[in-house]
């Protein structure tokens, strides 16, 4: 049943696409690493999703860096965003990611990599704020994601240029890279999506069991907190209600013998002057 609604999910998506753009879904099913890079394998306009993971033991810090790959012989608008699973354990986890590639300036940001002469990098930091981060459902992968940085910019010289992708606190993780914000469906990639997609929405894809956040069971906490005072509440003025109810029964019953106790008396009195 997850199967055929992941199915019929994907053709409603790409027939009927919504607000938000549908991305063609690949898997990293081996390291994008900067030997092994993942091609794009269409034009960079074209809106995709790499659900990847950066790796982990979570012990030893992660120095891995996953790298994306294209090409482009006249100007192409380069759109990029890194989004992550809503999952516990991922509360912390925010990758950056770069554009790298001949004639881009020099970064202000530091890399975890070497820059060849001539090649620059623009560089999208990803910061975490003191407020709760901002998640939002994601229909194709069927989960919540937390909101993450986004880039666009006109890219002018033609070449061959890289997307890298890496988590400067080392913590590393489950993300998925999106590249691209253009629609485009060709038959390759309704099939890939048909694959994919049953697969992302029972959480193959991750490599971790994905509970709710902590923050959101500290909330449930907190709730289940403050329903416990007020049933705690409840409970104490009921048995203060019952008091007052047995008191009065009490008294009333006391009120009822005092004048059963008078009858009988008013009787004995009758009967002796008799």
């Amino acid at each position: 049943m997850k199967i055929l609604n992941a199915l019929l999910v994907v053709i409603f998506l790409v027939i009927f696409p919504g607000p938000a753009p549908a991305h063609v879904p690949y898997l990293e099913t081996e390291d994008f690493s900067p030997t092994n890079r993942f091609v794009i394998p269409y034009k960079v306009e074209q809106s995709i999703a790499a659900y990847a993971w950066l790796s982990t033991d979570g012990i030893e810090p992660s120095t891995d860096m996953d790298v994306y790959e294209f090409t482009i012989d006249e100007p192409a608008s380069v759109y990029l965003e890194v989004i992550v699973p809503a999952c516990r354990g991922y509360e912390s986890l925010a990758p950056w990611f770069a554009l790298v590639g001949q004639g881009l300036p020099a970064p202000a940001e530091e890399l975890p990599f070497e820059l060849p002469p001539g090649w620059g990098a623009l560089v999208t930091p990803h910061i975490l704020g003191e407020e709760p981060r901002p998640k939002f459902w994601e229909p194709f992968g069927g989960k919540f994601y937390y909101e993450g940085p986004q880039f666009k910019q006109l890219v002018e010289q033609p070449g061959t240029y890289y997307i890298v992708y890496w988590d400067p606190e080392q913590i590393g993780g489950d993300y998925v890279a999106v590249i691209g914000d253009k629609e485009i469906w060709r038959l390759p990639d309704i099939l890939l999506a048909l694959i994919n997609t049953p697969k992302i929405r029972q959480d193959l894809e991750l490599h971790i069991e994905c509970l709710p956040p902590l923050a959101d069971d500290d909330d449930s906490a907190d709730d289940d907190f403050i329903d416990d005072d007020i049933t705690d509440d409840d409970a104490a003025d009921d048995d203060a209600a019952d008091d007052d109810v047995s008191m009065i029964d009490d008294d009333a019953s006391a009120d009822d013998d005092a004048s059963s106790d008078a009858e009988s008396d008013d009787g004995d009195d009758d009967g002796c002057g008799s």
